[in-house]
């Protein structure tokens, strides 16, 4: 009952997201751009209520995309929702092109596309927020294994709503779940044998080793046998040059429209007290290769040390936690705060961008003796340039631990793809109007 509820709830969000599409397009053209359509306008709907079989096309390519039956990670559903409706408007106008629509307003369909390219994937991130809440949306997954481990996923999966996981724990057996994560260091064969179908679906591994850790590991069948592939995206030189090309189109003119503000920030900083407007610091980029990283100055001068810390409690400290050991709290400047709050502190690394030397997303710019604690992870990480921000921004900033912050970096080296830094990309915005993680 819960399943087919949210799933009328999807189907009736989608419908009214993609109607206020058209609804808005149909303004922008009545009213934004009178003069150059002195044509009668149409309401779109009094040509879309008599094809219904237009929402039927929507529902069957929304469905076929796994929309309504599926979890994805949010990058997933986002390059699915924008592929769904790349072909249902241009099925659209298609149809309308061959058969002639009187009336039709090929201006408010391409309008209503752009639009719904935007709405939709805000309005079902905030619709799984709000039915997760409800306990209406996600799936029931068991949870089994050591204390340890069970405890690190239960507070992963807390913390991240979006993969709508509903978390029971056994004691034994696998009954009444849609499927079981199964979560030790080591993991064999008999740990999976008391949950096979059918009394789970779906079984999910999480383990310690290593090799497992950050990839997406595929089952690929070559004659007779089997063989699991590992993939590494961002080390191809095509996918570097893509990201490349990409990232200075776009950079370029989020720093045209931001330079006003960047003006602005550099005078306030100035008057609000004695020092450089520039904090400079060096980090470690691609290959292993020092560079100057520049941000705007949030504190006072002073110097900043973490003390005798053990590599293993480093590894394990959130960014927050060295920072109170720091206690850079006393040393922030009057718009300080305000600065790391917003993320307007890094607007500077924009000059590093352009230089070459960061990417505007990627792994974080690690401090060298930040990276001398990194172990396996600093050949990978190193291998690419640092974003300005990254997947370990966008999924909890300085409330995780180093350990947690290279496992993101390393996983994004090895599974990029253009919808990932999209995402990324527009979760970034969200991030940094809630304040959450920066300090």
């Amino acid at each position: 009952m819960r399943k087919v509820l949210s799933l009328f709830i999807f189907l009736f969000c989608d419908f009214i997201f993609l109607s206020l599409s058209f609804f808005f397009a149909f303004i922008l053209r009545k009213d934004i751009f009178a003069h150059l359509f002195p044509a009668s306008y149409t309401f779109p709907f009094s040509v879309f209520s008599a094809r219904y079989y237009f929402l039927l096309l929507f529902l069957f390519i929304f469905t076929y995309e796994g929309l309504y039956t599926k979890i994805y990670p949010p990058e997933e559903e986002l390059r699915r929702i924008w592929r769904g409706l790349s072909i249902f408007f241009l099925t659209v106008l298609s149809f309308a092109f061959i058969t002639r629509i009187g009336g039709f307003s090929r201006f408010i369909v391409v309008c209503a596309f752009f639009f719904s390219l935007i709405f939709l994937p805000l309005e079902r991130w905030i619709l799984k927020s709000c039915l997760y809440s409800l306990g209406l949306w996600g799936r029931k997954l068991l949870l089994t294994g050591s204390s340890v481990m069970v405890e690190r996923v239960k507070r992963e999966l807390l913390r991240n709503k979006e993969t709508g996981v509903i978390i029971k724990e056994l004691a034994k057996g696998g009954e009444n779940g849609e499927g079981v994560i199964i979560a030790k260091e080591k993991i064999s064969a008999q740990d999976l044998l008391p949950y096979s179908p059918p009394s789970v679906k779906e079984v999910f591994l999480f383990t310690g080793e290593p090799l497992f850790s950050t990839h997406q590991a595929e089952i690929e069948r070559m004659g007779t046998l089997f063989f699991i592939r590992l993939r590494y995206n961002l080390l191809s030189p095509f996918n570097l040059f893509l990201k490349r090309l990409l990232e200075l189109i776009l950079s370029s003119l989020i720093f045209f429209l931001t330079l006003p503000l960047f003006l602005l920030i550099s005078i306030l900083i100035k008057l609000s007290s004695p020092g450089p407007v520039f904090f400079v610091q060096e980090r470690v980029g691609e290959r292993g290769k020092r560079f100057i990283c520049r941000k705007f100055r949030t504190m006072v001068a002073g110097a900043a040390s973490e003390g005798n810390l053990s590599d293993a409690d480093f590894m394990k400290m959130s960014g927050v936690e060295v920072s109170r050991i720091r206690g850079d709290a006393a040393r922030m400047t009057p718009i300080g705060k305000f600065l790391r709050r917003t993320s307007l502190d890094e607007l500077p690394q924009f000059l590093n961008l352009f230089a070459g030397e960061m990417s505007l997303i990627g792994p974080r710019p690690y401090l060298p003796k930040e990276l001398e604690r990194a172990g396996r992870y600093i050949d990978i990480i190193t291998r690419v340039k640092p974003g300005i921000t990254g997947l370990w921004q966008v999924s909890g900033r300085a409330d995780l631990s180093f350990e947690e912050r290279f496992l993101l970096d390393e996983y994004y080296v090895k599974n990029w793809s253009l919808w990932l830094d999209l995402y990324i990309f527009l979760k970034t915005f969200w991030v940094i109007l809630r304040g959450k993680g920066a300090y």
